[in-house]
């Protein structure tokens, strides 16, 4: 098997073919250089492939196959793209999964239409929660503080956050803002990941993590920061969105208190800009600073 060099575009059509696939473009999105593929089959439908042809690209592939199966396990299989299946490639291990369309960054071009994304997004997440719920108490705190910290500490060794908001960080008591209830927890929940078209809403790319179980409050305060303050998406705030209404809603499904909601809050917000600013130190470490300063004020907060 070839390792680290992604094949050709007329290699990848050759092995397609034997599937009945025709390859109609490379897909460039995201920060890693996997090579993905919009194909259609004999009917006009089309399918996305993505080939882990190096090892960085192997380990994410499988990351992702080993997340697909655990939201499977969770009964929360309505955020999986479907079809979806593993195909083995003379490269590496590939993903094969329907065409989902534009994400939902990428259609919140307009107020109206990411209202309208988001009303299907919201019914979604409350169905899934509650599908997902357990009687024990909230897992996963553990997973997203773990992330914050791998962070941080990057940007600790950049000089964008000092020994105190580490130390702040490690005293957190998790405990105290669990609830007695979990659910889904997917972490890296992002626009760039999440699909909403024809009614549906879809979610790829899922990170490889300890545990699934947890809150969806995290994840859905990763979005939210990062669809507004980061990306200013078209329309994405809470006088047209009303999202205080759904994370209120997710909050009592959770039956977490008033402090338990906003703790988790701050920490999905709190893992966002840490990400955020890490990934802009070279490329804008304006905005890594700013950000970075966001992340800040949120631990402190806690």
């Amino acid at each position: 098997m070839k390792e680290s060099i992604a094949p050709s575009r007329v290699e990848v059509e050759d092995f397609l073919s034997e599937l009945n696939l025709v390859v109609e473009k490379q897909i460039i999105e995201g920060h890693l250089s996997l090579p993905i593929y919009r194909c259609v089959d004999l009917s006009g439908q089309g399918f996305v492939i993505k080939i882990g042809s190096s090892e960085s690209g192997k380990k994410e592939v499988e990351d992702n196959l080993y997340g697909y199966k655990k939201m499977q396990e969770m009964s929360i299989d309505d955020l999986i793209p479907q079809p979806i299946s593993e195909i083995l490639t003379p490269w590496g291990p590939a993903i094969l999964m329907s065409d989902l369309g534009k994400s939902f960054a990428k259609t919140s071009t307009t107020a109206e239409s990411t209202r309208v994304s988001f009303v299907t997004f919201g019914e979604c997440l409350v169905k899934i929660t509650k599908n997902a719920l357990r009687d024990k108490e909230t897992q996963g705190l553990e997973e997203v503080t773990s992330q914050i910290k791998k962070w941080i500490y990057k940007l600790k060794d950049a000089d964008l956050v000092g020994n105190q908001i580490v130390a702040k960080l490690e005293e957190i008591n998790l405990k105290q803002i669990s609830g007695k209830k979990s659910s889904w927890m997917l972490l890296d929940f992002t626009p760039d990941n999440v699909f909403v078209n024809n009614n549906t809403t879809k979610f790829i790319d899922p990170w490889r993590q300890t545990t699934y179980f947890g809150t969806p409050i995290p994840s859905i305060a990763q979005f939210i920061t990062l669809s507004e303050d980061i990306y200013h998406l078209s329309g994405f705030n809470n006088e047209n969105l009303n999202y205080t209404n759904l994370i209120s809603n997710l909050g009592q499904i959770m039956n977490l208190s008033d402090y338990q909601l906003h703790s988790q809050i701050a920490l999905g917000k709190a893992l966002q800009y840490s990400l955020s600013s890490f990934v802009r130190i070279e490329s804008k470490p304006d905005m890594a600073e700013v950000y970075a300063n966001k992340c800040n004020n949120i631990i402190k907060s806690l």
